[in-house]
C-alpha cells in the first residue's frame, strides 16, 4: 500500500507546487465573479481524484487483508474527499453574477438601490443592504473590481443631485 500512497501522492504534490509557486492571474469576465478556479475548482477536483483512487484501493485491501493500517489510510482519504468536495461546492455557491443594476448571490437578487454600503476589512469585501444583511465576498475573488465598479457607476448616475443654495447679502 504504501507504494499507491507514493504514486497517488506525487501528482497532486507537483499540481500544489504549481499552483501555489507560479504567479497565475486569472482573468476577469465581465458580469461575473468567483473565487479563484485554481484554489478552488482545479487543484481540489485532481487531488479529491487522486484521494478517491487511492480510497478505492485502500477499501479493498482492507476488504482483502483486514489490515487496521488499511483502515487508517480509508478515515484519512475518505476525509480528504469529503474536503475536496465541499471545496468545489463552496466555488460555485460563491459565483455572483451581475448586470448594471442588480446582483444575484446565493439564489437571490440584490439590486443595487438595495444596497446601502460598500466596505472592506482584512478578509472580506462586504455589502451591506438596507435591512443590515452582510453580503460577504472574498478579496481575493476574481472580478470584484469590475463589481464595484458597476455598483458606483450606479450609485453615481442615480445618486440624488443637491441643489447649490446661493447667500443673499
Amino acid at each position: 500500500m504504501p507504494r499507491i500512497f507514493l504514486i497517488f501522492g506525487i501528482i497532486p504534490a507537483i499540481v500544489q507546487f504549481i499552483v501555489f509557486f507560479l504567479p497565475f492571474t486569472e482573468k476577469e469576465k465581465k458580469g461575473i465573479v468567483y473565487d479563484s478556479k485554481i484554489a478552488f475548482l482545479y487543484w481540489p477536483l485532481i487531488a479529491g481524484s487522486f484521494a478517491f483512487v487511492c480510497f478505492c484501493f485502500n477499501l479493498a485491501d482492507y476488504i482483502n487483508t483486514n489490515d487496521k493500517k488499511s483502515l487508517k489510510g480509508v478515515v484519512i482519504l475518505s476525509l480528504l474527499v469529503i474536503m475536496a468536495v465541499y471545496l468545489i461546492m463552496h466555488f460555485f455557491r460563491s459565483i455572483i453574477k451581475y448586470d448594471d443594476e442588480k446582483m444575484y448571490y446565493r439564489h437571490k437578487y440584490y439590486y443595487y438601490s438595495d444596497i446601502e454600503t460598500f466596505g472592506c476589512n482584512d478578509k472580506h469585501y462586504s455589502f451591506v443592504t438596507k435591512d443590515s444583511k452582510k453580503i460577504k465576498i472574498d478579496h481575493f475573488a476574481v472580478g470584484l473590481d469590475a463589481l464595484y465598479k458597476t455598483y458606483a457607476e450606479y450609485k453615481k448616475a442615480n445618486m440624488p443631485q443637491r441643489k447649490s443654495k446661493k447667500k443673499k447679502k
